[in-house]
């Protein structure tokens, strides 16, 4: 039996086991758009941890991660491993608790729902739907990639790279379309643990068969300070642009921001808060090593984000690499389910039966649902065969895009005076700047050495104190 034959009979046996864990939780789905898109808000501490964990490392971070790296040095992992991580942290306390609150008092099921329940707003509701799914389509679009690369990599080209896209494109499909939230949640803990224990494992190969990882940071020393040192591209303004670009991009993504309204009690989430900057690490610290060696090992790599690949076929036992791809097929299914139920959650409860259908049963809601599952995922993956970036640009891109939304949530969440004119108009106006800054050729795409999204931030953040202060004044 061929080396190739076996490495893709691991990775189809992984998907195979993560499929039957997914659609034994479909076993306990209720027939109704709560359970089906939220689980019946019924997550624990280390349940929600685990599923949070797994639905935000993705493809970005098994490939594009160490590629960065590769590319660019390990400044990498002081903005994501370290920086990012503790304000994620501040902020799910901060959007996460008063969030499932209203949640629970309410039964929100998506920001816009809520943020229609605090201002009033049909349209309002539309445009946050709108907004996150134009960003959640390249997100979703970059695991589908990465899958690609993934199994053409590991198979040397004897599977392209579109069937490797395919393929896990048709594996979400099917767990997330019969099982819903419950599904996803289930193998999200399984694909959690086994990301984290196949990563650890990849450095441990890795640094045995490299020789002594001691003489490879002398050498990089040597030969590519650059690892070690910041530079270009990455300025301090830079990284603290990724950085809080990232960790307020993530609150809001849909797949993160749905699970606050999941957590059994409050006190779930905050003990999930907590745990998170040490988990992000755990992860991101062996994932980025790995690129920082290849600078030295396998220098000259016309496409870093293949690095971690090349390393392992390099330096493992053919089943182990395998088995690493299987981690990372791990990360992207988990990251993949996640978005596609909740981009079928945007777009059926907040557009389909608010504006389209008000009269649709919840039964009709959730089978609609269903059906947009299906659709999202094969129009994300017909643009996948494009290769349109590399997988971190995109990623970059898309945190952006999301990132606007947040403060524009935390003001609203915490000062009563916001109205709705300062919501809608700091919306659209950071949005349509930060877009012309990434989609219109000739606009600078950086301002003062600081990227683009976060001179967007600040527009939305002023406008939405500006006009929410003077409206509520000339109401009052």
């Amino acid at each position: 039996m061929s080396r190739g034959i076996v490495q893709l009979a691991i990775v189809l046996v992984f998907m195979a086991v993560a499929l039957s864990i997914g659609l034994k939780g479909s076993r306990l789905v209720k027939r109704e758009p709560e359970d089906y898109f939220l689980a019946g808000r019924s997550l624990g501490t280390l349940v929600l941890l685990l599923t949070m964990f797994a639905t935000l490392m993705s493809a970005f971070t098994f490939f594009g991660g160490p590629g960065q790296v590769y590319s660019t040095g390990m400044e990498w992992l002081l903005v994501m491993g370290i920086m990012d991580g503790f304000l994620v942290a501040v902020l799910w306390y901060l959007i996460g608790s008063r969030q499932w609150k209203l949640g629970q008092k309410h039964h929100y099921m998506t920001l816009g729902e809520m943020l229609e329940g605090r201002f009033g707003s049909c349209f309002l509701r539309v445009v946050v739907s709108l907004v996150s799914l134009f960003w959640l389509f390249p997100y979703l679009m970059l695991q589908q990639m990465g899958g690609g690369y993934a199994l053409a990599g590991l198979t040397r080209g004897v599977i392209p790279y579109a069937v490797g896209a395919g393929l896990i494109t048709v594996f979400m499909i099917v767990y997330v379309v019969i099982g819903g939230m419950r599904a996803v949640v289930r193998t999200d803990v399984f694909q959690g643990l086994f990301m984290l224990v196949a990563i650890w494992l990849a450095l441990i190969f890795i640094g045995r068969g490299v020789g002594s990882p001691t003489v490879v940071a002398s050498k990089i020393l040597s030969e590519a300070k650059r690892v070690f040192t910041l530079g270009d591209p990455w300025t301090p303004q830079m990284m603290w642009s990724a950085a809080i670009s990232t960790a307020l991009g993530v609150i809001c993504f849909p797949q993160i921001n749905q699970r606050f309204f999941t957590a059994k009690s409050e006190r779930v989430l905050q003990r999930s808060f907590i745990l998170w900057p040490l988990l992000c690490l755990l992860l991101f610290f062996p994932a980025f090593l790995i690129g920082a060696w290849g600078v030295v090992i396998v220098p000259g790599l016309e496409k870093p984000d293949t690095v971690l690949s090349v390393m392992l076929d390099r330096y493992t036992p053919f089943w182990f690499s395998a088995l690493v791809v299987s981690g990372a097929m791990a990360a992207m299914m988990s990251s993949s389910d996640s978005m596609l139920l909740s981009a079928s959650s945007y777009l059926t409860h907040d557009i389909y039966k608010r504006v389209l259908n008000t009269q649709a049963s919840s039964e009709k809601e959730e089978m609609v649902g269903r059906l947009v599952v299906a659709v999202f995922a094969v129009m994300t993956y017909l643009v996948s065969l494009l290769q349109p970036g590399s997988l971190v640009g995109i990623g970059l891109v898309a945190f952006g895009g999301f990132a606007q939304l947040t403060p524009l949530l935390l003001v609203s969440l915490y000062w009563k005076r916001t109205t709705t004119a300062g919501m809608v108009t700091a919306l659209i106006a950071s949005e349509g700047f930060y877009m012309g800054s990434k989609f219109i050729p000739g606009i600078p795409t950086s301002y003062w050495g600081w990227d683009s999204s976060m001179i967007a931030i600040v527009i939305g953040t002023g406008l939405v104190l500006l006009v929410s202060f003077f409206g509520s004044r000339a109401q009052s």
